[in-house]
């Protein structure tokens, strides 16, 4: 009876804490007195085993995560555009596993895939350690749509995780890049999205999907780049080194004969183009640049209505897949934007999976 209470105690304390509830809530959730909790936190006594279903609804848990003994594991998943990171830490943040498999976007490869995507990767990350000991969350593209989220929360839960989360991608970048903090996260990856976060409420600007939105994003780039190597084609446009770049990348001396193709590879497949673009700027070409400030004027226009939503001087920080340009897009940026914003204007350090590690470890979703 000791061991097993001991162990129960622990994991309802921490479960209970990681949740921001008092023992009075707890006890009111489930129709029993404060002091009844006390007691089980204590080791001086346990629930009663009928309870234990109920208890773990509450907590958000899994019966099994109630007795299990042992270090606790942190596991973040980021499925962005193109790809679903897996990173699993211990309790003192050492890197145990990494895995990356393809896209989970349930909108673009449907939930069936998007499961499976996740059974793999937790499987390959995991090994032999058993979900039960493991808290996980998971940031995943498409995820807000429909009944998407609902069903990946169902599932995650059936492994018996000890603790689970499910949100978008944007969610874990926002997480990476501000934490706790009050401020401004740009995410730059396949889309482009901004959050201002204020008292942990987290409310959007932009992010109108792929076919609306406007701003720095790789498939703004790619698509727009791809435009001007057409137009050029058809004698409208300027010549370009991006013609040529794109007819390498694409094997062809002609683009417009492979549009069937372009179409069929979708939103991943042009944004895959946007480093052919940087390597067109690295190489002088002037069209190139002009495509990456025009859309980055975009790009500032979503933070000022960001800032101006949030109402008080707060750090602007940019994260996702584009920022590892940082030092073409800082300076540019930076110059469209009025101050004090333009002096707080940072990229983030933490990849956007380091966020969905950091949410694992709250064991809770910002709203």
């Amino acid at each position: 009876m000791g061991d097993y209470s001991r162990v129960v105690a622990e994991n309802l304390r921490n479960r209970r804490r990681a949740l921001s509830l008092t023992q009075r809530e707890l006890a009111e959730r489930l129709g029993y007195s404060e002091k009844s909790v006390s007691k089980w936190e204590s080791g001086a006594g346990a629930p009663p085993i009928e309870l234990l279903p109920r208890l773990a609804s509450v907590l958000e848990s899994s019966i099994d995560s109630l007795f299990a003994s042992g270090e606790a594991y942190y596991l973040g998943v980021d499925g962005g555009g193109t790809k679903t990171d897996f990173l699993l830490e211990d309790g003192d943040g050492r890197v145990l596993s990494r895995t990356r498999l393809s896209c989970s976007n349930p909108v673009d490869v449907g939930i069936d895939k998007t499961l499976s995507v996740l059974s793999d990767g937790i499987r390959k990350t995991l090994g032999e350690i058993s979900p039960s000991r493991v808290s996980v969350y998971a940031g995943i593209a498409g995820l807000t749509v429909g009944d998407f989220s609902a069903q990946t929360e169902t599932y995650l839960r059936e492994l018996g995780f000890s603790a689970s989360g499910v949100g978008s991608d944007a969610t874990s970048a926002v997480a990476a890049g501000l934490g706790d903090r009050d401020g401004v996260a740009v995410i730059l990856g396949t889309g482009t999205v901004a959050f201002l976060q204020r008292d942990g409420v987290q409310t959007r600007v932009g992010g109108y999907g792929y076919l609306l939105e406007q701003g720095l994003s790789g498939y703004a780039l790619g698509r727009d780049a791809l435009t001007e190597a057409l137009k050029y084609e058809d004698g409208i446009g300027e010549a370009s080194l991006l013609h040529r770049l794109f007819s390498e990348r694409l094997s062809s001396e002609r683009i417009f004969p492979l549009i069937s193709r372009i179409y069929g590879e979708g939103k991943r497949g042009i944004a895959s183009l946007a480093p052919t673009v940087f390597e067109a700027i690295d190489r002088g070409d002037g069209i190139a640049l002009s495509l990456v400030t025009h859309l980055l004027s975009e790009t500032a226009a979503l933070i000022v209505s960001a800032h101006r939503l949030l109402g008080r001087d707060a750090p602007t920080v940019l994260v996702g897949g584009l920022t590892a340009r940082r030092e073409l897009l800082l300076p540019i940026l930076s110059k469209m934007l009025p101050e004090p914003i333009a002096s707080t204007l940072t990229v983030s350090e933490r990849p956007p999976i380091e966020g969905a590690l950091y949410l694992a470890r709250k064991g809770k979703t910002p709203c």
